[in-house]
């Protein structure tokens, strides 16, 4: 594989199975490398997180970020605005137990490449524009996926 994705787009079904996360990362392949498959596993609460959000949440699209690309742990993206430009969209990245800090405080780089992961989901998807503006939250993933209940 020559070039090596940034971010994966998190439909339900594929949580749900335990082949589900590898099914996603073969798409045209016929070999999916390891090593990709561990950029995109999840550690700790981030499989829970993402299930109760996307369980929680059908407006939100989720998309996890390539672990060695430095991009946060997920992207979401609220779907209920028709025009691209109006979505509001936020980059994530869970800390087991930490309280939820927007702004990206307390994340380290873990947020030195989005702007590369922005372009790509606008690219593939086209549900952002290339350039949107994100909002930065670090903190537990319980505590994280409850901004989403808000609305």
């Amino acid at each position: 594989m020559s070039k090596r994705p940034l971010t994966l787009k998190l439909p339900r079904r594929a949580l749900s199975r335990a082949d589900g996360f590898v099914r996603l990362l073969r798409r045209g392949r016929r070999v999916v490398d390891r090593r990709l498959v561990a950029a995109f596993a999840f550690k700790n609460d981030e499989l829970p997180f993402a299930r109760r959000v996307l369980d929680a949440h059908a407006r939100i699209w989720l998309f996890r970020c390539n672990q060695q690309a430095f991009a946060g742990d997920f992207v979401a993206v609220d779907m209920s605005a028709r025009d691209v430009e109006l979505r509001r969209a936020w980059c994530l990245d869970l800390k087991l137990g930490a309280p939820v800090r927007l702004g990206g405080g307390g994340a380290g780089n873990a947020f030195v490449r989005l702007d590369r992961a922005i372009h790509e989901i606008a690219r593939e998807h086209g549900v952002l524009t290339p350039s949107h503006d994100v909002v930065r939250a670090t903190g537990d993933g319980r505590a994280l996926a409850a901004i989403f209940d808000v609305g």
